[in-house]
């Protein structure tokens, strides 16, 4: 048969020969059209900064460029070498298929190069879904309606468009492998079933119950076929397990069965051997130190990258139940709840869903995490299964019968629906309409969708904060960053926060400034006093440094800004180098001078020591006040901007009342610091003697910023116990 012949939906009056009318050319068009946006949205992410996951991103980066560049052990990677200790990629998830890509990343080495073999991979997902859906259904037409689900599904989507993950290749793996069983070609399955294992350490879990999947059918009719005998209860029971024993022993000698049977002791084999390489004697042939062990048995099992769990009796009662259950719910509306139409199909879905209420991590069932493609694996295959339930053939062929050419390996022909012929064609268009909510509604929860950046729904449990902040216009100016970083020289050790490192992750000297780095300085070359050569960092990525070396990039004698790009996805990018002490160099527009005009209403704060007063007889119509009388100590702070360099002039309006006593005019009241990082620019003191006492006070200072200054604060301190001090405003600006 041909695709046009075999295709459900041919309008009357055109050609079913016709290239336009074959599946297999929209399946094409598909494939091509998803891999093209996601493909571009990963390279969005990639030069605006805006990885959903930049950790991720970073580590599977760094994992192909050390392997590439020979880093012993193979896939090195900073991360989990100072989290975990596991200085491999492959002992924290063994996806040795990995080492398939490393050609393709060897000829184009760049993050670019796996986004583009990521979208690749989740479009040609479509592939088997289409045949398995097709051979079950024998409708080319619901083949493609699940490719569309699949594309549209928002939970898919979302999980890893915007970063690298390995459990992308569940689907594709487990589908394959499904569509293979299912026409017999389970030689072609058993080699599907070594690469879904060698993709990511849960695959043999999945694929153990898809094999259970496929045996139940055989499982049903042995237990039932069972006859009832006369004689004494222990007479029949008797019977009846030598009965079951003997058709179970006969079912063995079907072809399907032992293969299935194999399969799924294959899948326990391979989880006992996975397990073992990550936790017991995979470190020694990857030429890396043993990572920390767990005591007993189940320390051999040990997912290192697990949350904890929880009891039952305590799932029963958790608010983080209530959040998975409403996931699991959205995951499957999304597919318009056709997984469920096909009982055995829980088989597939409960064992994640059972993981997901045990563990204490929401990271499992939030929309935007990339365990929704772990989730998907199970539920696309039930797709394709409860798309045999439901009635979806065109209105003017009427009952669509069953392909006699489409036999599954049970030898029952495809089910032509539970539903009655007298409703078909009602049911048709509910399910039409069913069907068509769905599919806008995915639309509309997709993450690049600009009318729901504001809607808050990324605020709840179900959403991952930011989910809706995906911005599709690529920053013109990455190509500034990029010249930045290819200044640093290659053997030099250079560290970055995670949002900032998939940039410097070919380096082979890269280190992520992961959580905590302080603490697992035993893996590095650098530690809390011996300080790396260069650090890259940003506006928004300043508190990823730690407690040691933000100081240090503070302290002039230490590091120096050696260049910076004015404008990215993470702010204001500065690349420090240790002891320099030359000129800034900006890459691209220089930053802008900018400056501020703060007061009480707007952008001042009151800091320890003060407190926010109406005041009528203030230039702005309230102040900040010294709180405590008697004690001096911080009263004002802010607002917390951004200046280029250049030459700047403070302004302040002050009023000096006494206190307790009288004033000294030569004594210190006030002082005044403005500074940010990596510097301070201004630190006065000023003697009550340029205070009109009981008045407000103009005071004017003038200072210049050779380098942008990031977080410019003007805070304000009193320094006589015997004075009351209030501000009304602040600015600072360039200076005419």
């Amino acid at each position: 048969m041909t695709d046009a012949e075999d295709s459900p939906s041919a309008p009357s009056g055109r050609s079913p020969g016709r290239w336009w009318w074959r599946p297999r050319v929209w399946l094409a068009l598909f494939v091509v059209v998803y891999f093209a946006f996601s493909f571009y949205s990963g390279i969005v992410s990639y030069y605006d900064f805006q990885t959903q996951n930049s950790t991720d991103a970073g580590i599977i980066t760094q994992a192909f460029a050390s392997t590439v560049h020979g880093h012993v052990p193979p896939f090195y990677e900073s991360y989990d070498c100072l989290v975990k200790a596991r200085c491999s990629f492959l002992l924290v998830h063994p996806s040795f298929v990995l080492y398939a890509a490393v050609p393709f990343y060897a000829a184009w080495p760049s993050t670019i190069t796996l986004f583009g073999l990521r979208a690749a991979v989740v479009a040609l997902t479509g592939v088997p879904l289409y045949a398995l859906t097709r051979r079950v259904t024998g409708s080319a037409g619901k083949g493609l309606l699940a490719v569309g689900l699949l594309y549209l599904w928002a939970p898919g989507f979302s999980a890893d468009t915007f970063s690298l993950h390995t459990e992308t290749f569940l689907p594709i793996g487990l589908l394959t492998l499904a569509y293979l069983w299912e026409t017999r070609r389970f030689r072609w399955g058993a080699l599907v079933a070594v690469f879904t294992f060698l993709s990511i350490e849960v695959a043999p879990i999945f694929v153990f119950f898809l094999g259970l999947f496929f045996l139940y059918p055989t499982l049903k009719s042995v237990v039932r076929s069972g006859s009832t005998s006369s004689g004494s209860n222990r007479h029949r029971l008797r019977k009846s397990l030598r009965g079951l024993l003997d058709r179970s022993v006969a079912a063995l000698h079907v072809l399907e069965v032992r293969w299935t049977v194999g399969l799924m002791l294959a899948s326990v084999a391979a989880f006992v051997a996975l397990s073992l390489f990550t936790n017991w004697f995979g470190y020694a042939l990857l030429g890396t130190f043993a990572p920390p062990g767990h005591p007993g048995l189940t320390g051999l099992f040990h997912d290192n990258s697990g949350p904890a769990t929880q009891s039952l009796a305590t799932v029963f009662t958790s608010g983080q139940s209530v959040a998975t259950a409403e996931y699991w719910l959205l995951l499957i509306a999304l597919l318009g709840c056709i997984p469920l139409l096909v009982p055995r199909a829980w088989l597939l879905i409960v064992p994640w869903m059972g993981w997901t209420f045990l563990t204490v991590s929401n990271r499992y069932t939030t929309m935007g995490h990339q365990y929704s493609w772990v989730a998907g694996a199970g539920l696309l295959v039930a797709l394709a299964y409860g798309l045999r339930e439901v009635p979806l053939e065109s209105f003017r062929r009427g009952h669509r019968e069953p392909r006699a050419d489409v036999v599954p390996p049970s030898g029952r022909a495809p089910a032509a629906g539970r539903w009655p012929r007298a409703s078909a064609s009602g049911n048709r268009l509910l399910w039409g309409s069913a069907l068509a909510v769905v599919l806008v509604a995915n639309a509309v929860l997709l993450p690049v969708n600009p009318l729901l950046a504001n809607s808050g729904l990324d605020r709840t449990d179900l959403f991952e904060p930011d989910y809706f902040d995906h911005s599709l216009t690529i920053d013109p100016g990455f190509g500034n960053v990029e010249a930045l970083v290819a200044t640093v020289p290659r053997g030099a050790t250079i560290v970055a926060p995670s949002v900032l490192f998939p940039v410097i992750a070919n380096y082979p000297r890269a280190y992520v400034l992961a959580p905590g780095w302080e603490n697992a300085t035993g893996n590095l070359p650098f530690n809390a006093s011996v300080f790396p050569q260069y650090v890259l960092v940003s506006s928004t990525s300043l508190g990823s440094l730690g407690k040691v070396l933000e100081p240090a990039l503070e302290n002039r004698s230490a590091y120096g800004m050696s260049a910076y790009v004015a404008s990215t996805g993470a702010g204001l990018l500065m690349l420090f180098e240790k002891g320099f002490s030359g000129n800034v160099r900006a890459y691209g527009p220089p930053a802008a001078v900018g400056g501020f005009n703060a007061t009480p209403t707007s952008g001042l704060r009151p800091a320890a020591d003060g407190t926010w007063l109406e005041n009528a007889t203030s230039p702005t119509g309230s102040v900040i006040q010294s709180a405590v009388a008697g004690k001096v100590g911080h009263v004002w702070t802010g607002p917390r901007v951004a200046i280029g360099s250049g030459n700047f002039t403070v302004t302040l309006d002050v009023r000096l009342t006494a206190g307790n006593g009288t004033l000294n005019p030569a004594a210190t009241v006030l002082r005044l610091e403005v500074g940010g990082f990596p510097t301070q620019v201004l630190n006065v003191t000023v003697p009550e003697s340029d205070l009109s006492l009981d008045n407000w006070t103009e005071l004017t200072f003038e200072f210049a910023s050779p380098n942008p200054v990031v977080f410019l604060n003007a805070d304000g301190f009193l320094e006589d116990p015997k004075a009351t001090v209030q501000v009304a405003s602040v600015s600072v600006e360039p200076t005419a």
